[in-house]
């Protein structure tokens, strides 16, 4: 199946397996009346702002547009948009979700702990699959529509958040400060500052992330390989239906910890997702723009295939490390007094991360992954930065 349609019908999917588990989620017990009525309030201050928000925003967005079809032309304005229009219906999305599992979960959890991180992680999987399926869907008809990425970056910008951004870094607000408009929506409620603004924060990412892939593609291979410009689709097409799967995994028996069942959600969804990878190694669309047949083929060796492998690699063997950064009883934590001090993200990054910091932060694990990571980076000869202490 061709890139657009496969990622047309991943987004589908994704929508459809979303709503039903949104259906689902509505069909369980919601508790006695007080958790009921408290729900009830939580829900209409959070309906009230995104409302208020909404006809805020949508004349500002208004204005914008009209700026950037004088400025850019009308693929750009109308991408703009649509990417604000279905940002802010991932918002609602999050945000109505949210109320509903939230009083659900709460009620859930008078049977045990496995039953509320079913009902949680259902509520949390609506979200992220309904956006995740809107996002997908709109980047892949706006791309089938105008064949330019260079013309879908009004799409991105209509997409993104700006409110801290803006507040912290060129204002200087700090966190907390009432004149960041962020606080207000933490203040009405988790369901908007966190809920909502979270579901469309993932919305930007996810378009802002394909868009990104589809231009370097586009500036890289140029017109000889536009096959290359849509593989990234291909891949967020096969990430979908192998976090259908995936998602089913998770459930537990522990009444102490749900850790141990969000791990086992990452494994099988890494190893299935090689799948769709290897359909594509087999497909014309790998072979079309091998890097055997660009221009720049020393730098690599062996398709987009095995560089999908490599990063797969990399999340398999750095799974363990956001663990060691909140579990204080590792030994790793009570050897050195810094450890609070260093994320775990260095875990994922090249230089401090790889070489001796990890050698008292993380688990074998760790730096195997971070090994693997040079392996990456040795593929494209760009291994300078590192030393020989990987671990």
């Amino acid at each position: 199946m061709a890139p657009i349609p496969f990622a047309v019908t991943a987004a589908l999917a994704a929508i459809a397996y979303g709503a039903y588990l949104f259906y689902t989620i509505n069909k369980s017990p919601s508790g006695n009346e007080k958790m009921n009525s408290v729900a009830a309030a939580i829900a209409e201050g959070a309906v009230a702002y995104l409302n208020r928000q909404a006809i805020t925003l949508a004349a500002i967005g208004a204005v914008l547009a009209i700026v950037l079809w004088l400025a850019l032309g009308s693929v750009t304005a109308i991408g703009f948009v649509i990417g604000g229009f279905v940002s802010a219906l991932a918002g609602f999305i999050g945000m109505h979700t949210s109320i509903r599992a939230n009083v659900r979960t709460a009620a859930a959890a008078q049977k045990g702990l496995g039953p509320a991180l079913s009902m949680a992680f259902q509520g949390g999987s609506v979200t992220g699959f309904l956006v995740v399926g809107l996002a997908l869907l709109t980047t892949a008809l706006f791309y089938a529509w105008t064949g330019d990425p260079r013309a879908m970056i009004g799409l991105g910008f209509g997409g993104s958040l700006g409110t801290d951004m803006v507040g912290k870094i060129e204002a200087g607000i700090p966190e907390d400060d009432p004149r960041n408009p962020g606080v207000i929506a933490d203040l009405v409620g988790d369901n908007v500052g966190d809920c909502a603004g979270m579901a469309a924060d993932l919305f930007e990412t996810y378009v802002v992330t394909l868009l990104s892939a589809m231009l370097i593609a586009s500036l890289t291979f140029g017109s000889d390989f536009p096959s290359a410009v849509v593989f990234p689709l291909y891949i967020a097409g096969g990430g979908v239906f192998t976090s259908i799967l995936g998602s089913l995994f998770v459930r537990t028996n522990d009444p102490k910890s749900i850790m141990p069942a969000l791990s086992r959600i990452l494994s099988p969804g890494l190893l299935l997702s090689g799948f769709p990878l290897s359909i594509a190694r087999r497909s014309p669309i790998n072979k079309r723009f091998s890097c055997h047949s660009h221009r720049f083929r020393r730098h690599c060796h062996d398709g987009l295939f095995h560089r999908s492998l490599y990063l797969q690699k990399i999340l398999l063997g750095q799974k363990p490390c956001p663990g060691f950064r909140f579990r204080p009883r590792f030994k790793h934590h009570r050897r050195t007094g810094t450890f609070p001090q260093i994320h775990f993200l260095a875990c994922y990054l090249p230089g401090s991360g790889c070489s001796g910091g990890l050698s008292f932060v993380g688990p074998v694990r760790c730096r195997a992954g971070c090994s693997q990571y040079v392996v990456l980076h040795r593929n494209y000869h760009s291994y300078r930065c590192f030393r020989s202490d990987y671990g």
